[in-house]
């Protein structure tokens, strides 16, 4: 009986409550969220800065194959994403944050210097390894705020996504038409050290240990297999749907995705408890993640590509726009509404339960995708579809934190962000490496002298369908769950009661969560 319980009050006594920020001020409390939300920014800005840059890139690089430099670096997060929960829990959150941040540094310093594709790929390998500082984030939250701000909390952290909506095409844009593209790369090698030192400097460490040994036979096995199975997906039009490569990929990420799952039921200490997933309250919230991430990063992708496509015969979506004019014109409305709803999420979960919230973000995002294909062909139309996916952006990512928070106990909290990461960073992968490969079938002009491709509206249409598909498969399962439907107590509430006993390190028994 997922989410019929009462809430617990926040004043429930927990053993882990001593180390949270009680006896602190609520201002500083305020501006130690403001800090992490200004580190989850950076790492927005890896991919809310490249989104535009995408033509410049591809001609810079001379490349038809750009996508990748999207889908490598969600790749590695959904593959580390895991491990990364796991050493959070062994370690600390806040110093695994701060080893994220200076291997985002290093990839953003390869980025910015090299003239070789095969070396920006690395150097987006080494900041994709940074993705899973949100999810760990959310988890620092749970462990240090009072709980009151719990929810609320996370929602901050939802609308600073958010606001790299808003400032990430603007900034981005701007440093990419007036200084070049490789200036988005020193800007954020300078943001990533700033916001380093601050962290170091005023977040306090959570007091939350799970000490326990760490599953690096899991680890491998999950990375590849993701790996292989995202490779087929993404090279499959190329090299044949049919072809040698293409199934041996394909059938070897499954059969290694099989390894992994027995090897994780056998070790003592698993990378990812497949007890989890056992409590519907853990499972439904991992397939809400999954679904609802489809539309949010198709239209990320998508809608560059089709706002900065120049004017052509057989593609009605190309308005030609610049980096900058595409984020002062389009984007700005879907951050603003972002930033607005994240913060209105995290306080209608306190108030209703995330599993509202969660309904009206994939709705959102569901109708902002769809209208996208079929609809986005003037300016204002493009702007109030922006607006629309803004608040599906702000509500999902409120939704999701609150959700999984109400579902695991503190010492699980790391391993279960671990793996609402890696359903998460697997379902972006898989937009961009499937509406890529749905877009490589319509190209219209492809100068390879320039690297500048433009697609057919077809392309754009179907594509856009195919995500508003998945994007109702996540409205569907929002609406069928039982779990969420009580007012989000940060971490207090019932749903995650029965997991208190648990030692750390074991997964509690599926009845015990149900």
């Amino acid at each position: 009986m997922d989410g019929h319980r009462s809430a617990a009050p926040y004043g429930v006594p927990d053993e882990l409550d001593a180390g949270r920020l009680e006896h602190r001020s609520t201002a500083f409390c305020v501006f130690v969220l403001i800090v992490l939300v200004l580190i989850g920014e950076m790492i927005a800005f890896e991919f809310t800065f490249v989104y535009p840059a995408l033509t410049e890139l591809a001609a810079l690089y001379k490349t038809p194959d750009i996508g990748w430099v999207l889908t490598i670096a969600s790749l590695v997060g959904a593959s580390v994403t895991a491990t990364v929960g796991k050493l959070s829990d062994m370690y600390g959150k806040r110093l695994v944050i701060a080893w994220m941040l200076g291997a985002f540094a290093i990839g953003t310093l390869l980025c910015a210097t090299t003239s070789s594709f095969g070396v920006l790929l690395l150097g987006r390998v080494l900041q994709g390894a940074a993705i899973p500082i949100s999810a760990v984030s959310y988890g620092l939250v749970r462990d240090i705020m009072p709980r009151r701000l719990v929810p609320i909390g996370l929602g901050m952290l939802a609308s600073g996504v958010g606001a790299s909506g808003v400032l990430g095409p603007l900034l981005g844009g701007a440093l990419i038409d007036w200084a070049g593209v490789r200036s988005i790369f020193w800007f954020l090698l300078v943001y990533v050290i700033v916001v380093g030192a601050v962290l170091l400097a005023v977040v306090p460490e959570s007091p939350v240990r799970a000490p326990q040994r760490l599953d690096l036979g899991g680890a491998i096995t999950l990375f590849t297999s993701v790996a292989l199975i995202l490779l087929a997906v993404s090279k499959g039009e190329e090299w044949g749907w049919s072809s040698g490569r293409t199934l041996a990929s394909l059938v070897g990420g499954v059969l290694v995705m099989g390894v992994f799952f027995q090897v994780q039921r056998r070790v003592t200490e698993p990378l990812m408890h497949l007890g989890l997933l056992t409590r519907r309250s853990v499972a439904t919230t991992l397939l809400v993640a999954l679904l609802g991430q489809f539309p949010l990063a198709a239209y990320s992708f998508l809608n560059p590509l089709m706002q900065q496509s120049p004017p052509h015969p057989g593609n009605d979506h190309g308005l030609g726009l610049s980096a900058f004019r595409l984020g002062v014109e389009i984007t700005v409305f879907q951050g603003g509404m972002a930033v607005i709803f994240g913060v209105l999420g995290g306080r209608l979960a306190r108030r209703y339960g995330g599993r509202v919230v969660a309904i009206a973000g994939c709705l959102a995002l569901t109708v902002g995708i769809l209208s996208l294909g079929y609809a986005g062909t003037t300016l204002w139309e493009l702007q109030l579809i922006a607006a629309v996916t803004g608040v599906g952006f702000g509500m999902y990512y409120a939704a999701i934190p609150n959700l999984m928070v109400e579902a695991v106990h503190a010492k699980e909290q790391g391993i279960a962000a671990g793996m609402q990461g890696v359903v998460a960073g697997s379902a972006a992968s898989a937009a961009t490496a499937a509406l890529g490969a749905i877009l490589a079938r319509h190209v219209l002009v492809h100068d390879p002298a320039t690297g500048v491709v433009i697609y057919q509206t077809d392309g754009f249409r179907y594509a856009c369908f195919a995500a508003a598909l998945v994007g109702a498969g996540s409205v569907v399962a929002a609406v069928s769950m039982r779990h969420g439907r009580a007012p989000a107590t940060g971490g207090a509430a019932p749903d995650a009661d029965p997991e208190r006993a648990a030692p750390a390190g074991t997964a509690p028994s599926a009845s015990s969560a149900t």
